[in-house]
């Protein structure tokens, strides 16, 4: 797998300047460091990862309220599509997760 060009990086880093926001907006427990620990987690578990639940735990087992429809595709769109595709796609299966 090649490195990430500049281009990606910055996008990658974008995303993640976005989901902090939004943690921070909805109060999130959980700190960022934490949560993509858990996105690993899911990712890496033999059972069907099941988004909504896996946010869900994030707030201690209950989304945060939400203002409107658009609010929920936000934090969905940052935090599934955005940081757990991201970290999925990165992942190669001739590469076990390494802790440093």
């Amino acid at each position: 797998m090649s490195k990430p060009s500049s281009r990606e990086r910055q996008q990658l880093r974008q995303t993640e300047l976005k989901a902090i926001e939004l943690l921070e907006r909805y109060d999130c427990p959980m700190e960022y460091h934490a949560i993509c620990t858990h996105f690993l987690g899911a990712m890496s578990s033999p059972k069907p990862v099941q988004p909504m639940k896996v946010l869900a735990h994030l707030w201690d087992g209950a989304l945060p309220a939400m203002p409107n429809l658009d609010a929920v595709n936000e934090l969905l769109g940052t935090l599934i599509h955005g940081l757990c595709d991201h970290r999925a796609s990165t992942r190669r299966s001739s590469r076990p997760l390494r802790l440093h």
